[in-house]
């Protein structure tokens, strides 16, 4: 058995540090080259020598469904692209499905493949590696057998005092682009009734705009945040300038309707910045952070859940990151031994 370890990757871009599958890819090599495996990347499986029998990590996708499996060598499919049951588009609605069809096609094209399909074809690789507990407990759900990896990356605020910010009013705030899959029309709507229900909370939102579109699609709610009073800090940020914004923020608010790549990144990266956040399933977190005092997982964000939202922002507690940290860590490293085990 070859001890070397292969990743494959159609296209692989460095620069896209926090896109998936490059973060978690960059990840996983880092964790098994610390475990002292010799790990290659390759974008074409052409470049595998004609003899080797060791492992190949593939990430899966669509074309996997109608390509057979390498033979003489153990593969992992390596799941970081979100797979959903077509009955989560029928929740979403049309208006969110419309909004948003060229970025969902790929995913509601996947929602399509009969689950036991998707069972057959995942079950013939050795081992299936997900990134999330929503992708694991849905791939579970349907029969797969698979192990999670939680691919974060510590530190990346580069060592900077999280707890310095001085101002006693509580400030709500909100970062990422302005889809509706990220539920920005409803957390804009939240601000609105904040501000009418006579909550005196600062209220900030971070867009992160690399798209002339995404510049239309937040113009569209500027009324709303003059008549809600809400600070909005707009571009694409350099890392010193959004650390400073983010820390003037006491509570996240980053719910999802549903993920266009797994584990949004954002959400334990507030968590390390010791701040609490408010989500929902779809973040795919929801283990991690059992009896956390800095998470509140809601099944949806809306109106009938705005009066226990206003009671976890009012409890003064703030739970230190060391917990989901050691999680992370512990978890990853029985998943690593137990598939790479030399």
């Amino acid at each position: 058995m070859n001890n070397r370890i292969y990743i494959y990757i159609k296209e692989y871009n460095t620069d896209l540090a926090k896109r998936q599958p490059w973060y978690t890819i960059r990840k996983l090599k880092s964790d098994l080259e610390a475990i002292n495996h010799e790990v290659e990347i390759i974008t074409n499986l052409k470049d595998l020598p004609e003899s080797f029998d060791g492992h190949l990590i593939k990430t899966f996708s669509l074309k996997d469904l109608i390509t057979r499996k390498p033979k003489n060598l153990k593969l992992t499919y390596l799941v970081t692209f979100p797979i959903y049951g077509f009955n989560k588009f029928f929740k979403m609605g049309f208006k969110i499905l419309r909004s948003n069809w060229r970025d969902l096609k790929r995913i509601l094209l996947m929602s399509l493949i009969p689950s036991y399909v998707l069972k057959r074809v995942l079950n013939k690789a050795d081992n299936v590696l997900t990134i999330s507990d929503r992708s694991y407990n849905y791939l579970c759900s349907l029969g797969i057998s698979s192990k999670k990896y939680y691919p974060f990356i510590f530190g990346n605020w580069g060592g900077v005092e999280v707890n310095n910010k001085t101002s006693k009013t509580i400030t709500l705030g909100y970062f990422g682009p302005p889809y509706s899959t990220r539920c920005f029309d409803k957390v804009v709507d939240f601000f609105e009734w904040i501000s009418h229900n006579g909550y005196k909370f600062e209220k900030k939102i971070i867009t992160r705009i690399e798209k002339k579109n995404l510049l239309k699609k937040e113009g569209n709610y500027r009324s709303k945040f003059e008549n809600a009073n809400i600070k909005v800090v707009s571009g694409f940020l350099s890392r010193e300038r959004l650390t400073a914004e983010l820390l003037e923020i006491d509570v996240f608010i980053l719910p999802f309707e549903i993920v266009m790549s797994e584990l949004p990144i954002v959400v334990l990266e507030s968590l390390e910045l010791n701040r609490k956040v408010i989500s929902t399933p779809d973040s795919g977190v929801s283990n991690l952070v059992t009896n956390n005092k800095n998470m509140f997982i809601l099944d949806e964000f809306s109106q009938k859940n705005y009066n226990s939202i206003i009671e976890f922002i009012n409890k003064p507690e703030v739970q230190d990151f060391s917990e989901v940290r050691n999680k992370i860590i512990q978890n990853n490293k029985k998943t690593l031994k137990s598939i790479w085990q030399r």
